[in-house]
């Protein structure tokens, strides 16, 4: 019976962290010529719209796993803990998948 409750708070955590994964991909799809991902160097002569748009397409990718993973998760706690990992992993991978993707924005602009 705890494994269970477990298994259904990890769920939940990790909806929530799905939902604010999608907030921050709205975001930086309409966030306009503002950088959204603070944590991303953006190189001279790209537009920070252009950027928020390349980057909401790739934040995608934990929403979309996250969105998938919680109705398997539920009532089974090994499940939910590896989707709690493997979201962690994807958000980080998505990270440097921008970081990268930008300075090659910068390289095609030249």
């Amino acid at each position: 019976m705890a494994s269970a409750n477990f298994a259904g708070a990890v769920a939940i955590f990790l909806a929530l962290l799905t939902a604010g994964s999608a907030l921050v991909a709205l975001i930086a799809a309409f966030g306009g010529n503002r950088p959204v991902l603070s944590s991303i160097e953006i190189p001279p002569g790209v537009p920070p719209a252009r950027v928020n748009r390349y980057a909401a397409w790739r934040l995608l990718l934990p929403v979309v796993l996250g969105a998938v993973w919680v109705p398997l998760s539920f009532g089974r706690p090994a499940l939910a803990v590896i989707g709690l990992l493997l979201w962690g992993l994807s958000q980080a991978a998505v990270f440097i998948w921008i970081a990268i993707g930008v300075q090659g924005l910068a390289a095609a602009r030249r």
